[in-house]
């Protein structure tokens, strides 16, 4: 669980990321929807290897800084949830 490192609301469970929530972020930031809301016209789509890139980032930004972008866990389903 990254660093150690979590905390709650009343249904998700928040953690540091961590290398093996490649599919995760890739399914997430790929959805067309969330493609179309963060990368809109003219701006290229979202690249596998810049996505791979930014998971790479999140995990190095919380072993340098000991803090950063979150990982959401549903608590009930324990599914991924997003990145915040």
């Amino acid at each position: 669980m990254g660093d150690g490192e979590r905390t709650e609301t009343e249904s998700l469970w928040l953690r540091p990321p961590v290398a093996g929530d490649e599919a995760d972020y890739l399914a997430l930031f790929l959805e067309p929807e969330v493609e179309a809301w963060l990368r809109p016209s003219p701006l290229a789509p979202f690249a596998e290897a810049e996505l791979r890139q930014m998971l790479h980032d999140d995990v190095e930004h919380w072993r340098r800084n000991g803090f950063g972008p979150w990982v959401l866990v549903e608590k009930a389903s324990g599914e991924f949830a997003g990145r915040a």
